[in-house]
């Protein structure tokens, strides 16, 4: 696989500025998202399907992952080629020594919030001491982001257990039956949820961890290669 990658200089926990692809020649290249294909990434399926990147010369092929650890690990033993994951995934893997970068930035602000019943809301750590929160895999990116939630109450995260249930309004129900105090979602559980009738209290999970929400990630060595 060839392809070249232009990217701006390095910045903080080894994010880097917006990516622009150009091809020498037709070229195949693999993308897997961190979460199926939710409307989340419909800005990704829709350059796919409808030929957006074909005009540059690229035969995208997009997967849909079953977590951002997944997409991660993926991309870094090159399985793929671009990983999509959240950028607090990509900064502790940096800090443990994993040769990756994150190449473009597509969603600033956190896509993922906290969602609970407004007749028990929950807006801090604090209120998730000895509850289960729903997640929808360990160590990913919702994982990590419920500890964020926690640490910034002063909370042992430890404290919290998690549960892994799908990213999808069906969770709410969970929610509803108090089965889980809260589920890390994106905004199109809000949005079915509440068009089902749920009383949907949801939190922005950015400001618990003030980092790139979405992320195209590489492993090093290809941005060394081409």
């Amino acid at each position: 696989r060839s392809f070249l990658m232009g990217a701006g200089s390095a910045a903080a926990c080894g994010m880097m500025q917006p990516v622009i692809l150009r091809a020498q020649g037709p070229t195949s290249i693999e993308i897997i998202t961190p979460n199926g294909y939710t409307s989340s990434f419909s800005e990704l399926l829709v350059a796919a399907r409808n030929g957006h990147f074909a005009r540059y010369g690229i035969d995208a092929h997009v997967e849909g992952g079953k977590g951002g650890m997944m997409a991660l690990q993926l991309a870094v033993s090159q399985q793929v080629d671009l990983g999509r994951t959240a950028g607090i995934v990509v900064v502790n893997a940096v800090a443990q020594g994993v040769p990756c970068k994150a190449i473009g930035t597509i969603a600033h602000s956190s896509v993922l919030n906290l969602l609970s019943s407004e007749d028990d809301p929950v807006n801090s750590g604090e209120d998730l001491v000895g509850h289960i929160v729903g997640i929808d895999s360990l160590n990913g990116p919702a994982d990590q982001l419920v500890s964020a939630v926690c640490l910034a109450a002063g909370v042992d995260p430890a404290s919290v257990q998690r549960q892994v249930v799908p990213d999808n309004p069906a969770s709410f129900g969970l929610v509803q039956a108090g089965r889980i105090k809260a589920f890390v979602g994106n905004f199109e559980a809000i949005l079915r949820a509440r068009a089902a009738g749920g009383k949907v209290h949801a939190v922005n999970l950015q400001k618990f961890m003030p980092l790139p929400g979405q992320v195209y990630v590489v492993n090093e060595s290809m941005l060394q290669e081409n």
